[in-house]
């Protein structure tokens, strides 16, 4: 590629490149390997109280409700939970309504 100029001195000059993405077919098909992180669920707590994954979702798919949500895994999921964090933590704080 040769740098564009402009009055003899390098400019930037904007481009892009075409990217595409194929996975192969024997990636997709292949439940074996994706089976196992489904089984793993982790322990959803919304405003500080433990829901049921069922319940959590039903909070989550109203999205204007949320005002944050943090991730736990590893280390700190089991520092703050214990061994119930074990598979990581789903933290949800909602927005205070009144």
């Amino acid at each position: 590629m040769t740098p564009g100029k402009e009055k003899g001195k390098a400019v930037n000059v904007p481009f892009s490149i075409p990217i595409s993405f194929k996975l192969q077919e024997e990636a997709i098909n292949n439940d074996k390997k994706l089976s196992s992180y489904n089984e793993i669920e982790p322990v959803y707590y919304i405003d500080g109280k433990e829901f049921s994954k069922e319940k959590a979702m039903k909070v989550l798919a109203n999205h204007y409700d949320i005002e944050s949500i943090f991730i736990l895994k590893d280390k700190a999921a089991r520092k703050k939970y214990g061994d119930k964090g074990k598979n990581g933590v789903v933290e949800v704080i909602t927005k205070k309504k009144g």
